[in-house]
């Protein structure tokens, strides 16, 4: 599902932890900080240096897609937007059942 860009959503790995948070087109750590950016045109994030991230697969949770056919492919290097302030301890949303060639993304590339 393609996200809006002017949309806010709190993002989710498999186990329902809060990992990021998506607003107008940019991704942010819990720490608030700029960690990637939306592309639509592949409806998925790239990071700052502007390679994949990640992307949704299933409601609000991100994911790394093991089979996405842009990993490695660089998007050209990302402006940081700054920080939204820290936003942390959300109520956990529950496990959800694995998907087929998804994964959790690597904690350290979500700071």
């Amino acid at each position: 599902m393609k996200r809006k860009s002017d949309s806010f959503e709190y993002l989710f790995n498999y186990n329902g932890d809060h990992v990021a948070t998506f607003a107008h087109g940019q991704l942010y750590s819990l720490d608030g900080n700029n960690i990637g950016h939306y592309i639509e045109s592949i409806n998925a994030f790239v990071d700052l240096e502007g390679f994949y991230l990640g992307e949704v697969p299933f409601l609000n949770r991100l994911l790394f897609g093991e089979y996405n056919t842009t990993v490695g492919i660089g998007y050209g290097n990302r402006e940081a937007y700054g920080n939204i302030g820290q936003v942390r301890n959300l109520v956990n949303e529950g496990p959800i059942e694995k998907i087929e060639g998804y994964r959790d993304i690597n904690p350290k590339l979500l700071r």
